[in-house]
C-alpha cells in the first residue's frame, strides 16, 4: 500500500502511523531504544510496512542518535525522509525567542491542532514530560509550558519516599482519597490542568480555546479539566508533511 509513514520518536516510546491520503490506515507504538542501528530499525519497519511502496517518511525525533539511524535507513531504502526541525517550513509561524530551541514534537502538535481544530488552542502532550503548547488566535505558535511527566513524577516520588510504592495510574472511584493509591493518583492528576488554566486565564480568548490531549492520555486527568477538549492519537507530524509529498 502506497502512503506516507509518519514517525514520532519520543524519549520513551515511538509512534508510527501509515497514512493513505488524509486517512490513518494503521498505527503502531514501540519502545524507544536510543542505541538501535539503522539495520535494526530496518528490520522493525519492514515487519510493519512495505518500504518500497511508501511515498515518503515524515519524522519528528527528539533522540538525536536515532535521527541519524533513521536517516541511514531511509538512504539505504531509497525513501525520501522529511525530518521536522530548524529550517523546515512547517506551515506555522513560531513566535519563540530562539525557534531552534523548540522541539519538533511541539511544532508537530501545534500544526496538527491548528489544522484539525483551528485557533486558538492548547495541546497537552502526555509523555516523558507533560508539554502544554499554545496556538494563538492568529494561528501562531507562541510557546508553552513543560513539566515532568505524570509517570516520571510518580516514579521519582516512589523512589524517594520509603512508604510510597509504585501504582498503576488509573482513575479512583472517588475524588477524596480514602486509600493511599487513590489520593496519590488524584494528586498527580490535579497537577495536569493547572498550567492549562493559568495559561487560559491570562488570555481573553479562554472561552473559545480548544484543549487537545495527545499520546497515552491518563483518564484520571480528563474530568479534572474545566475546558472543552478533544483527545487525538499521535503522530501529529502527518498534517504538515502531507502536502510536501503530494
Amino acid at each position: 500500500m502506497a502512503g506516507l509513514l509518519a514517525i514520532d520518536v519520543g524519549n520513551t516510546q515511538t509512534v508510527l502511523g501509515l497514512f493513505e491520503g488524509e486517512e490513518l490506515r494503521e498505527h503502531w507504538r514501540v519502545a524507544t531504544e536510543s542505541e538501535r542501528t539503522g539495520d535494526e530499525l530496518g528490520l522493525l519497519l519492514r515487519g510493519l510496512v512495505d518500504l518500497n511502496a511508501l511515498e515518503g517518511v515524515a519524522m519528528s525525533c527528539t533522540v538525536p542518535p536515532l535521527a541519524r539511524a533513521y536517516e541511514e535507513l531511509a538512504a539505504r531504502a531509497g525513501v525520501e525522509l522529511l525530518q521536522l526541525g530548524p529550517g523546515v517550513r512547517s506551515g506555522i509561524a513560531v513566535r519563540y525567542e530562539d525557534p531552534r530551541e523548540v522541539g519538533p514534537d511541539r511544532i508537530a502538535n501545534a500544526v496538527a491542532a491548528l489544522e484539525r481544530y483551528g485557533a486558538p488552542c492548547i495541546v497537552v502532550d502526555f509523555g516523558t514530560s507533560t508539554n502544554f503548547d499554545v496556538v494563538s488566535p492568529e494561528g501562531e505558535y507562541v510557546g508553552g509550558v513543560l513539566a515532568p511527566g505524570v509517570e516520571v513524577s510518580m516514579e521519582a516520588l516512589s523512589a524517594r519516599a520509603a512508604r510510597l510504592f509504585s501504582i498503576d495510574f488509573t482513575q479512583p472511584p472517588t475524588r477524596t482519597g480514602r486509600r493511599s493509591t487513590w489520593f496519590w493518583a488524584w494528586g498527580s492528576a490535579c497537577q495536569c490542568p493547572l498550567p492549562t488554566r493559568r495559561r487560559l486565564s491570562a488570555r481573553d480568548w479562554s472561552a473559545s480555546a480548544w484543549v487537545i490531549s495527545t499520546r497515552r492520555t491518563p483518564r484520571t486527568t480528563r474530568p479534572s479539566t474545566s475546558c472543552r477538549g478533544r483527545s487525538t492519537e499521535r503522530p501529529g507530524c502527518a498534517p504538515w508533511a502531507g502536502s510536501t509529498f503530494r
